[in-house]
């Protein structure tokens, strides 16, 4: 991973790619943003000059999600009413919840720990929801996947896994219909997420 630290006035923000150039996209959108008129060259040269890694060390306890997204009142109904679609079985479609488990395995900020989403207190409320819907005959789509970045390598189904923007269990992200992610940030998610797509 390359890392940069992007410091314009009073926004401080730390961006992240799987390359230099993944890292100068995401400078570009900040420049953007912050209203800099600069070009993909331009920041590709800043983060040859001020980029640097941080090596992923392996660690006996897992780190545990800080949340980048504060939650708001329409972050905490929008999310109750995703989990009772996925509760309904309105969702995704296979297709789109396959392809999206993919690229959150290789998401630089997936964690396996948890304790920023009051949304769905932090797994608990979820898991009694799907455990009782299953008890009740309605069955997940849960497919297994081994982040890149949690060490050592583990390969368990993604509802083990949460987002390191939102906090939110990846099972229910990737689950959930685009009509769910209304406030999407996304120039604080990495550059290779796919609700940049939504």
């Amino acid at each position: 991973m390359i890392y940069y630290d992007f410091t314009h006035g009073n926004i401080k923000k730390t961006l992240m790619g799987y390359n230099a150039n993944d890292c100068a996209a995401s400078l570009l959108k900040a420049h953007k943003a912050a209203g800099l008129e600069t070009t993909q060259q331009e920041c590709l040269q800043l983060v040859a000059l001020k980029g640097y890694n941080k090596r992923i060390t392996q660690a006996k306890k897992p780190a545990v999600v800080q949340s980048k997204k504060k939650m708001s009142m329409v972050d905490v109904i929008n999310g109750g009413l995703a989990l009772v679609d996925i509760l309904k079985g309105d969702l995704a479609d296979d297709e789109t919840i396959i392809a999206r488990s993919k690229i959150c395995e290789q998401c630089p900020v997936i964690s396996d720990t948890a304790d920023s989403c009051v949304g769905c207190a932090g797994k608990k409320l979820v898991t009694l929801a799907r455990n009782l819907a299953v008890k009740y005959g309605r069955n997940f789509y849960n497919p297994k996947i081994t982040p890149v970045n949690i060490k050592p390598p583990m390969q368990k189904p993604i509802s083990n896994f949460y987002c390191g923007f939102c906090g939110c269990n990846c099972l229910n992200l990737v689950l959930s219909k685009d009509k769910h992610f209304v406030n999407k940030e996304k120039e604080d998610r990495p550059a290779n997420c796919w609700v940049h797509s939504l």
